[in-house]
């Protein structure tokens, strides 16, 4: 399986002159913990320079996308139990499923077929397991094609 057509890459860069700047203001001593790693700051203000984060995209015409991967990961939160009165209860393990799946694009299935390594760009989406009667292949593709600019791709066999 593989998925075929136009795709949208979205990311972030950081422009390279422009700054926002933000004034931190530190409380008083008195009021900050003496571990604090700031507290020769106390009762003064700092002004930091970040960089502004410019929004970047680009697009790539009639491609082949293949998933070279799957990795399935179980993230276990714990989450407390109040009754009606708010009185705690118990803390239980809130589980939940995720898979990451890395991806590739060639510039077509013969390309892909005459070197698999060739691909022109890789990465990687994740996404929650979902309870759908589907294997994992077809369940990551449906994913993938639900990526933002990803949209327009069709399955190929």
């Amino acid at each position: 399986m593989a998925l075929k057509g136009d795709i949208k890459i979205y990311w972030q860069e950081e422009h390279p002159t422009e700054k926002q700047f933000t004034t931190i203001k530190y409380p008083d001593a008195d009021k900050m913990d003496p571990e604090d790693p700031n507290f020769e700051k106390a009762g003064t203000e700092e002004e930091i320079a970040e960089p502004v984060m410019v929004d970047m995209e680009k697009e790539f015409k009639d491609v082949y996308v293949v998933i070279r991967t799957y990795a399935l990961m179980k993230v276990e939160n714990p989450m407390d139990i109040y009754d009606r009165e708010g009185e705690f209860v118990e803390t239980i393990l809130n589980k939940q499923w995720f898979f990451n799946l890395r991806y590739t694009v060639y510039e077509s299935a013969e390309a892909k077929r005459k070197n698999p390594e060739k691909y022109i760009l890789e990465n990687f989406t994740e996404h929650a397991l979902s309870d759908e009667n589907l294997d994992l292949n077809t369940m990551g593709y449906n994913k993938l094609k639900q990526v933002k600019g990803f949209e327009k791709l069709i399955d190929v066999i």
